[in-house]
């Protein structure tokens, strides 16, 4: 039977075009992340990948069972984020004051990456001045801030 460990090498995979690719974004070794692909090819008990080349391709069977691994592993996602909030009470909207002179693109990975995590979670983006910042933290019309310059901020 396949892990969830197997699919994640397996979709990282394809993801990133290498093993060793995938194991950065995993985080783990290129070899474990090869032999995590191969158990599961070995469970499939086709294989997933054609590796005569440089890179590994999909082979049809890798290309059929793709979107089913990546549904998956979704919904493994689901399951857990669930699983935590048993436990863990997240709160659903949160609002967050950005001074204006930085980008909402510079932190659209973070953005990206809190929605992939809490996806029940609402974010609402102000836009405001380094002293109003401060302003709407003390009146709670935001939870966290982030200004562009250094200020001496009052506890």
């Amino acid at each position: 039977m396949f892990s969830v460990e197997q699919l994640q090498a397996f979709v990282a995979t394809v993801e990133t075009g290498s093993f060793s690719a995938a194991a950065r974004q995993l985080g783990k070794a290129q070899s474990v992340v090869s032999q995590h692909v191969i158990n599961l090819e070995i469970d499939c008990n086709t294989p997933l990948f054609e590796r005569s080349g440089r890179y590994p391709t999909l082979t049809a069977a890798g290309k059929a069972l793709l979107p089913q691994s990546t549904a998956l592993l979704q919904q493994h996602q689901r399951f857990t984020n669930s699983a935590l909030s048993l436990h863990q009470r997240t709160p659903d909207d949160i609002t967050i004051a950005l001074d204006e002179g930085i980008p909402l693109k510079t932190i659209a990975k973070a953005i990206v990456d809190l929605e992939a995590k809490y996806p029940n979670l609402s974010l609402e983006f102000l836009s405001a001045s380094s002293l109003d910042i401060i302003d709407m933290l003390k009146s709670e019309r935001a939870i966290t801030g982030i200004i562009f310059s250094e200020l001496d901020i009052p506890s």
